[in-house]
């Protein structure tokens, strides 16, 4: 966050679980923006799929 943000936290005028909150709902924002965008689907799922590969093929986990 800004140092606004930070600046009021210390002076204990912003309350930490409020900022949290905060924090979440702009997670959440985010999320659904990429579960809308197709483009950021498709890379999305283009990575799990690569990690899932790789995962599979590590030595250390075969067996």
């Amino acid at each position: 966050p800004g140092c606004a943000v930070q600046a009021a936290i210390a002076a204990e005028t912003l309350d930490p679980k409020r900022l949290s909150s905060y924090q979440k709902l702009q997670n959440e924002l985010a999320y659904l923006e990429q579960r809308q965008d197709q483009q950021a689907q498709l890379a999305a799922k283009q990575r799990w799929k690569q990690i899932h590969k790789q995962l599979r093929n590590h030595p250390k986990l075969r067996q």
